[in-house]
C-alpha cells in the first residue's frame, strides 16, 4: 500500500511557479489511486493504477456596485479558486475532466454488532437513505421562511394591524375611494 509520493522536481518547479505567479495550473502525476477496496474489517487498499490531476488557480475581478443613501459606489474585488481535473485517458470509460474514483466495498457490514445483512441493507445505501432523510427534513423545516421575515422581525405589528383594519373597514363602508388610497 502506497501511503504518499515525493514531487519530483518538474512537479515541485510547477507549483512554486502558480504560487509566484508566473502559471496558472500545475500537475501532479499519479496523485490518487483510481480503485480503492474497502473491506468490511482490515484497511482500506489502494491499486496501482493512479490518476494525474491538474490543479488550476482562477483569478477574476469582479465589479461590485454598493447602493447606499449617500450614494452608490463601485468597488472592485479581487477573488480566487481552484478548479481540479483528471488527466482525459482516451478509448476509456473514464474520459472525463472530473475526477473519478472507483470504490469497492462489502455490500454487507457490522454495526453496532448487528450484522446489515438481517437488515437487508449495505453500509452505502444506510448512510445514502439517512443522509436524504436529514436533508429533507432540514429543507422541509426551512422551506417558506424567508416570506415570514419581515412579519417575524417586526419591532411592533400594531401599527400594521390598524393599517390593515382601516382597508378592511373602508371596504365594509363602501368608500371604495378611500380604499384604494390606503392600499
Amino acid at each position: 500500500v502506497r501511503d504518499y509520493r515525493k514531487l519530483n522536481a518538474t512537479e515541485a518547479y510547477n507549483i512554486r511557479d502558480v504560487i509566484f505567479g508566473n502559471k496558472t495550473q500545475f500537475t501532479i502525476n499519479q496523485l490518487l489511486p483510481r480503485y480503492y477496496r474497502i473491506p468490511a474489517t482490515t484497511a482500506v487498499v489502494n491499486s496501482s493504477e493512479s490518476i494525474s490531476v491538474t490543479f488550476s488557480l482562477h483569478q477574476i475581478i469582479d465589479n461590485v456596485t454598493v447602493y447606499d443613501p449617500n450614494g452608490t459606489k463601485d468597488y472592485q474585488t479581487f477573488v480566487e479558486y481552484w478548479t481540479t481535473g483528471q488527466m482525459v485517458e482516451p478509448n476509456t470509460i473514464f474520459n472525463s475532466h472530473e475526477v473519478q474514483i472507483v470504490t469497492v466495498s462489502n455490500p454487507l457490514a457490522t454495526f453496532a454488532g448487528v450484522s446489515l445483512a438481517a437488515l437487508g441493507f449495505g453500509i452505502i445505501t444506510l448512510y445514502s437513505v439517512f443522509v436524504l432523510a436529514v436533508s429533507r427534513l432540514l429543507r422541509s423545516a426551512v422551506t417558506g421562511l424567508s416570506h415570514n421575515i419581515i412579519f417575524e422581525d417586526m419591532p411592533d405589528v400594531e401599527e400594521l394591524m390598524a393599517y390593515c383594519n382601516d382597508i378592511f373597514l373602508a371596504r365594509q363602508d363602501g368608500q371604495l375611494v378611500l380604499e384604494e388610497e390606503l392600499f
